[in-house]
């Protein structure tokens, strides 16, 4: 039985009830859902109360049944508790993708050790309250180890370790590998739970279909000026006519798209002509491309040249 415990709590962690219950109820994979976290969260925002007191519960359940297969063991309950916990965020079943733990850690501890599970609930309703759940999570994580180690000894900091480890990792790792700012996004992930700060800027579909539309209508004003320019080789006036025509093509495309970078993108590579079409729209191309991990960087970019756009002086010719 001992030897079975811990792969068996793994396998049982390891079952994702929330995925279960939303592909049963609303035909959603929960993989493609915001950030890709099968989790309570996610079952909740496309399936409402109910569902995630199903899914929420039972995944609670299989962290207090995988707690129970160590018998009165502690040390073997130490590590069927972390076995549970790791499976539920890497899960077998799904690839190695998963939740955050949180689920079957309070059905561990609500064996082991019920002023824990109170501990993360606290943590969890102080940060809905505060609207700041991210952080009053990690706090409560911390307090877990620490209320623990001070209360149960050595076993008590293994236990507090054993669940807890596992949720921080999956927080910093998530489901997705980050773009080229990879220290800034695991430092955001663990503090704040996102790739991104809270208050940074974000770049969404609107923002960035309204900067091409007003790049388009600023290359369309300035066309005349645009066909005195010299691009080399062959001075050939029509640098402003091929640049309407590549933003002309992007804003056709982008009309109806529900893909707002990939119509970019197309519409790019479809309208450029002649070489400033052609290097101009390898550059849209280009930035559409990098819109993902940088869009906080974007976001603030677009907004600032917008800012500066409507504040130019009487006069003054951008």
């Amino acid at each position: 039985m001992n030897a079975l415990a811990v792969p068996g709590a793994y396998v049982v962690g390891a079952v994702p009830f929330t995925q279960i219950v939303a592909l049963r109820l609303v035909g959603t994979d929960l993989r493609a859902v915001g950030t890709g976290t099968v989790s309570g969260t996610g079952l909740y925002r496309i399936a409402g109360l109910w569902p995630l007191i199903v899914g929420g519960g039972l995944d609670v359940a299989k962290g207090a049944a995988a707690a129970l297969l160590a018998g009165s063991d502690q040390t073997l309950g130490v590590l069927v508790s972390a076995a549970v916990v790791i499976g539920h965020c890497w899960s077998v079943f799904l690839r190695g993708a998963g939740g955050r733990g949180i689920s079957p850690a309070l059905g561990a501890l609500a064996v082991w050790f019920w002023p824990g599970a109170l501990i993360l609930l606290a943590g969890l309703a102080l940060g809905r309250l505060s609207k700041e759940t991210a952080l009053a999570a990690l706090v409560s994580d911390l307090l877990l180890v620490l209320v623990l180690g001070a209360v149960k000894g050595g076993w008590g900091l293994a236990l507090g370790l054993a669940v807890v480890l596992p949720m921080l990792v999956k927080r910093v790792l998530g489901n997705a590998r980050p773009g080229s700012t990879r220290r800034r996004v695991y430092l955001n992930r663990l503090l704040f739970d996102a790739d991104h700060h809270p208050s940074a800027p974000t770049l969404d579909s609107a923002t960035l279909q309204t900067s091409m539309e007003l790049l388009a209508g600023r290359v369309e004003h300035h066309r005349q000026d645009l066909n005195r320019l010299n691009v080399y080789p062959v001075p050939d006036g029509d640098t402003g006519d091929n640049l309407v025509a590549l933003m002309k093509s992007v804003t056709e495309r982008l009309a109806g798209s529900d893909d707002v970078a990939e119509a970019i993108a197309a519409g790019a590579l479809r309208g450029g002509r002649g070489s400033s079409g052609v290097i101009f729209g390898q550059a849209l191309r280009g930035f559409v491309s990098d819109v993902t991990p940088d869009a906080p960087g974007l976001a603030a970019a677009l907004t600032a040249a917008a800012t500066a756009q409507v504040r130019t002086p009487p006069g003054f010719h951008s």
